[in-house]
């Protein structure tokens, strides 16, 4: 499934998977894990135009750090793509309506990440924890010791 992107609950090969600025990417996985990032942001064409145009307009009112980071104006930074792609969990990228539409978690913030084992989330990284990063080489680092703390366990 390595290299496979959804966007509304259809496959595109991983050749269109920038068509979507928030495309949910998927890696395979080698545990029960799933790692599930939360935009704080609704998925649509006119939401997706909207955040576009908020990022140049005006950035720093821009209300999505997980966002803000890990994509450019209109496709995902490389940087983070590559990251997420050698990560051996699934991986899944939702908005904040369809982390509603999946999950049952009323006390959820946006733009935060949680861990999925087999439908029961936990969270993993917090709002503040996320909008605490700077820059995109922090979020990475933030992830990666988080990781390896839930792999230890």
């Amino acid at each position: 499934m390595n290299g496979f992107y959804v966007y509304k609950f259809y496959v595109y090969g991983a050749n269109t998977r920038d068509k979507c600025p928030h495309s949910h990417i998927l890696s395979m996985s080698d545990t029960d894990i799933i790692l599930v990032f939360v935009y704080n942001a609704d998925s649509g064409l006119l939401n997706a135009l909207k955040d576009g145009v908020i990022k140049i307009v005006s950035p720093s009112s821009y209300q999505c750090r997980l966002c803000g980071l890990t994509f450019g104006t209109a496709t995902m930074k490389s940087e983070w793509r590559k990251y997420i792609d050698g990560i051996n969990h699934e991986v899944k990228f939702l908005h904040k309506d369809e982390f509603h539409e999946q999950y049952e978690y009323p006390e959820a913030e946006f733009p935060s990440a949680y861990v999925d084992r087999k439908g029961a989330l936990e969270l993993f990284i917090s709002v503040d924890e996320m909008n605490s990063n700077q820059t995109l080489s922090e979020l990475i680092q933030m992830v990666q010791m988080k990781l390896a703390k839930i792999e230890m366990e």
